[in-house]
């Protein structure tokens, strides 16, 4: 085999593990239901922290808030709960690595609040493991 032949070789097997890589998640590729619900309730949470934000904003500038500062710090956590659900919903729907590792992490957490609590975020973190899922958010090799 010569080397020209050798370096076509390669090209060709490079371009079929591309196609084959890339075939996994394309822009017609549903996105799994399990993620599509994590998406939709991390929007929910972050449309709720954003309107205690924007109360908490409105009592500490009209000064009807309580003087010890007690709306300045319900507002900082509600800003935070935002800004944190909107990331997650808008990574969780573009596959990020990130929000798969972050929502598994709150998973984990809420394995605590027993016995409820203990099941739901139990049967999630299993669907989280699927195949599909876990597909979803690998990332596509460039």
């Amino acid at each position: 085999m010569l080397p020209g032949e050798l370096a076509n070789n390669r090209m060709a097997s490079c371009l079929r593990l591309r196609r084959a890589f890339t075939a996994q998640r394309t822009a017609s590729t549903p996105v799994p239901v399990v993620v599509a619900v994590m998406v939709f309730l991390a929007v929910i949470t972050a449309v709720v922290s954003g309107l205690i934000a924007f109360v908490g904003a409105l009592n500490v500038l009209t000064g009807t808030g309580a003087p010890d500062h007690e709306w300045g710090d319900y507002l900082n956590l509600a800003a935070c709960v935002f800004t944190f659900n909107f990331w997650l919903a808008r990574a969780h729907y573009q596959g990020k690595p990130a929000a798969w590792t972050a929502q598994v992490t709150l998973f984990l957490i809420g394995l605590l609040g027993f016995p409820l609590f203990t099941v739901l975020n139990g049967i999630l973190l299993f669907l989280f493991h699927k195949e599909d899922v876990r597909r979803w958010y690998t990332p596509e090799p460039i």
